[in-house]
């Protein structure tokens, strides 16, 4: 069966319309958010883990909190659990939007949002030891950016975890997991990377408006691996084991 049947009403309204509202009433159109796929993805990803603690940079308009909150309510195991949604600007541009949307789904009591820059507020994270067992990287899309999330999250991310990119068709995202692969101990978790199928025509058309819109994407490994059979921007990582390199290690990536 497909797993994304299970996500609420409420997540099935929004991903089809591609509307939102605001906590002014207001109507808000989407056009900057995860897909249908990609949401089934990071469903999948959420119960795979099965965590008590998951965390997202990036809540904008509330998709993917609601994916990961209805996961929390649907997976089996029954420790008390907390989504963490990072986000500078929910309060102002999005007007608490995604807050709106996971209240009218019945699932407010698994987020917690943390209302400024994820390089503030998630060393509070870690002074507190909190353990996360999977995450979500859909913040500033810049090298800098992405991997200080990265940084910081792998501190509290536990062995077996997953972490997953959005936009990874980004060279800058791209160069990321290159650092990863090559500094840490994290592999692709190509058991979470089957999506939705989708028409060959639109696959075909978004690989190459990706390709027409950014040339140097004919180097990319991601692109030529994945967007060959998907439009999907998601890459879910799995964290195989706790890895500090010694002082002086470096490899090209």
């Amino acid at each position: 069966m497909n797993q994304i049947s299970k996500l609420n009403e409420v997540t099935e309204a929004i991903l089809k319309n591609k509307i939102a509202f605001d906590e002014d009433g207001k109507e808000r159109k989407i056009d900057d958010a995860i897909s249908r796929p990609e949401a089934y993805m990071l469903y999948k990803m959420v119960i795979a883990a099965q965590p008590a603690v998951s965390i997202e940079v990036g809540l904008a308009f509330g998709i993917s909190a609601l994916v990961f909150c209805q996961a929390h309510n649907d997976k089996k195991t029954m420790s008390e659990s907390i989504h963490y949604a990072v986000d500078p600007n929910q309060l102002t541009f999005y007007r608490n939007t995604a807050i709106v949307s996971v209240k009218a789904a019945g699932l407010y009591k698994y987020l917690k949002v943390l209302n400024g820059p994820s390089h503030l507020e998630i060393p509070n994270l870690l002074k507190d030891n909190i353990v996360v067992d999977c995450a979500f990287v859909d913040g500033w899309h810049t090298f800098d950016y992405t991997f200080t999330d990265f940084f910081l999250i792998d501190k509290m991310l536990r062995p077996g975890g997953y972490i997953a990119f959005h936009d990874v068709y980004g060279r800058a995202k791209q160069k990321v997991i290159n650092f990863i692969l090559t500094h840490r101990k994290y592999e692709i978790a190509e058991d979470l990377m089957e999506i939705e199928s989708e028409p060959l025509v639109k696959t075909v058309k978004f690989f190459l408006w990706r390709l027409l819109r950014s040339p140097s994407l004919i180097f990319s490994w991601y692109h030529w691996k994945y967007q060959t059979k998907n439009s999907s921007g998601l890459l879910i990582l799995r964290k195989k084991e706790n890895f500090e390199p010694n002082f002086d290690f470096f490899k090209n990536f």
